[in-house]
C-alpha cells in the first residue's frame, strides 16, 4: 500500500485546491463509516467483517461526523462525501490495486490502519484527477481482474448477479458503481409532470422526464431540492422512477379500496393516493412506528386525505380480519437485502450477509400469504423488491404460482419476454413473464417448508414480471410483479 505521508504525496496525488489536510479528513471520514474491527483488518473489502452489518448505514455516520466539523464549507463538505462514497463503491479493486503493488512503506509515524485509508483516499483523488500516473496504472491492471475485484463485489453477491442475470450480470454489476441520479415524482393532484418540469426551469432546476413513467422527472445535478416553495407546497416528492413504477404496476383507479401492506415512510402510499385522485380508501400498513410516523405531514404536503394509517404487530395481526376480501388492490413492497440500492447506499453490500437473504425470504412469504387474504375476487397483488436476487425475485414468485395455484410455466402466461439485461443499455422495464425466467419456474416447489406460511384459499393468477433496471443515468433496481386473484 501507498504510505507516503500526505507532506510527501500532495504534490503528485493531488489538484492543488485539495490539500494534505483535507485529504486527510477524508481518512478520518471513512474511519468514521467503517467498524472498528474492520479498521484494522488487513482487508476491508473483501472479505468484510460480521462487524459491517452492525454499524449503522454510512449516510448516517458519515453525517455524524460531519457535524464535528461546522466550520467545513459546502464545497469541502460534498467533496468530502464524494470521496468515502467513492472508497464504499471501489473499495475491493482500491484495495487489491494497492496491495498487489506492494506500496507498503512504513513511515514510523501512523498506525498501518491510518495509512491504509489514506492510500484508498489518495488512489480515489488520482483516479477523479485523471492526471496521476497511479490512474492509468490503475485502469491497466483493473482489466486484467476477475469481475468480483472489477466490480467491487463480495463473492457471494457477484454470483448471485450471475445466477440471475446471466451474461448481463457484468452490464449491471458496472452500472452499480455509479452514483444514481436524483429522482422525482410530480403531485399529479397539483400539476403534470410537464408542468413541474416548467417550474423547476423557473427556479433554476434542470430535469428530463423519464420514460414509462408518468409522473416522473430526473434532476440534473444535485440541487436542494427540499428547500424549495414548490417542494413545501407538495408539487413533488423525491422518489426513485423505478419506485414510481412499482406504484403504477398496480394501476389503482379512482374509488377503489387499496392497501400498502409494507407502507414504510409511505412514498408508494402517496403515489398511489395521487394516481387515484385521491378518490378511495388506502390503507397504509406498517410494523415501523417511526417510519410511518413520517408519512402523515408528507400526506399533509401533497394535499392527501384517503389514506388511514395502521401500524401492525407483524403479518399475523388479528386486527386484518376485518379487511378479508376487501381490497382491489394490495401492495407489497416486501423487506429484502436491498441489493438493488447500491448506487446510493454502496456500504450495503459490505454490510450484507448471504444467510440474510434466507430471512428475507422467508418473512416475504408470510407476507405474501396474508396480502392475499385481503383480495376480493378480481383483486390485484403487486409484489416488489428493490433487490437484484431471482432468491427474492424469480424463485419467489414461482413459489407463489406453487402455492395460489397460479398458471407460471415456461412460455408464459401473457407472451413472451425479453432480456432482463437489455434494460442496462436503455432504461425501461423488462417483461420477464415467460421464457426469459423459465430456469426460476424449475424451482416452484422448492423450498417449500413444513414452515412456510399456510396458504389461504385464495387462487391466483400471474399477469406480469419485470425488472426496473437503469442506465448509468437512472436510479435504484427494482423488481416487480402482478396477479390477480381468481
Amino acid at each position: 500500500m501507498n504510505d507516503r505521508t500526505p507532506q510527501e504525496s500532495g504534490a503528485r496525488d493531488m489538484p492543488p485546491r485539495i490539500d494534505a489536510r483535507l485529504l486527510g479528513l477524508a481518512a478520518d471520514a471513512l474511519a468514521a463509516v467503517l467498524p472498528a474491527d474492520a479498521t484494522q483488518a488487513v482487508r476491508l473489502f473483501a472479505t468484510p467483517s460480521p462487524a459491517w452489518g452492525k454499524a449503522a448505514p454510512a449516510d448516517q455516520q458519515l453525517g455524524a461526523w460531519l457535524r464535528r466539523y461546522p466550520s467545513l464549507g459546502a464545497r469541502d463538505r460534498r467533496w468530502l462525501s464524494d470521496r468515502v462514497y467513492d472508497v464504499l463503491r471501489h473499495g475491493r479493486a482500491y484495495e487489491s490495486f494497492l496491495e498487489e503493488g506492494d506500496r507498503a512503506e512504513s513511515d514510523g509515524q501512523s498506525s498501518a490502519s491510518r495509512e491504509r485509508l489514506l492510500g484508498l483516499m489518495r488512489l480515489s483523488e488520482a483516479l477523479r484527477a485523471h492526471a496521476d500516473p497511479e490512474a492509468a496504472a490503475y485502469r491497466q491492471w483493473l482489466e486484467q481482474q476477475p469481475p468480483a475485484v472489477r466490480f467491487s463485489l463480495p463473492d457471494w453477491l457477484w454470483e448471485g448477479l450471475v445466477a440471475t442475470h446471466g451474461e448481463h450480470a457484468e452490464a449491471l454489476a458496472a452500472t452499480l458503481l455509479l452514483p444514481a441520479a436524483i429522482e422525482i415524482r410530480s403531485n399529479l393532484l397539483k400539476g403534470k409532470a410537464t408542468a413541474l418540469q416548467k417550474k423547476l426551469a423557473e427556479a433554476g432546476v434542470a430535469a428530463d422526464t423519464v420514460p414509462e413513467v408518468p409522473a416522473a422527472l430526473r434532476v440534473t445535478g444535485r440541487p436542494a431540492l427540499t428547500r424549495l416553495p414548490l417542494f413545501e407546497n407538495g408539487w413533488f416528492e423525491l422518489q426513485d422512477a423505478g419506485s414510481q413504477a412499482i406504484a403504477e404496476c398496480g394501476a389503482a383507479r379512482r374509488g377503489e379500496r387499496v392497501i400498502d401492506f409494507c407502507a414504510g415512510a409511505g412514498g408508494k402510499t402517496l403515489a398511489l393516493a395521487a394516481r387515484m385522485r385521491n378518490q378511495g380508501q388506502v390503507l397504509a400498513f406498517d410494523t415501523d412506528e417511526a417510519r410511518l410516523s413520517r408519512l402523515g405531514p408528507r400526506l399533509k404536503r401533497a394535499g392527501v386525505d384517503i389514506v388511514t394509517q395502521m401500524r401492525l404487530k407483524d403479518s399475523t395481526d388479528a386486527r386484518l380480519a376485518r379487511y378479508q376480501g376487501w381490497a382491489d388492490l394490495v401492495l407489497v413492497d416486501a423487506p429484502c437485502s436491498g441489493s438493488g440500492t447500491l448506487r446510493r447506499h454502496p456500504d450495503l453490500k459490505w454490510r450484507l450477509q448471504p444467510q440474510e437473504v434466507a430471512h428475507y425470504r422467508q418473512l416475504q412469504r408470510q407476507i405474501m400469504a396474508a396480502a392475499a387474504r385481503l383480495l376480493r375476487p378480481g383483486g390485484r397483488l403487486v409484489y416488489a423488491t428493490c433487490s437484484l436476487l431471482a432468491d427474492e425475485n424469480e424463485a419467489q414468485m414461482a413459489w407463489l404460482a406453487h402455492r395460489a395455484g397460479g398458471a407460471l410455466a415456461a412460455g408464459g402466461a401473457t407472451g413472451a419476454a425479453s432480456a432482463a439485461g437489455a434494460a442496462v443499455a436503455a432504461e425501461r422495464a423488462v417483461d420477464l413473464t415467460g421464457s426469459a425466467r423459465a430456469a426460476a419456474v424449475g424451482v416452484a416447489a422448492e423450498g417449500v417448508q413444513a414452515t412456510d406460511p399456510a396458504w389461504p384459499a385464495v387462487s391466483l393468477q400471474p399477469v406480469a414480471q419485470r425488472y426496473w433496471l437503469p442506465q448509468p443515468e437512472g436510479g435504484d433496481v427494482f423488481f416487480m410483479a402482478s396477479w390477480t386473484r381468481a
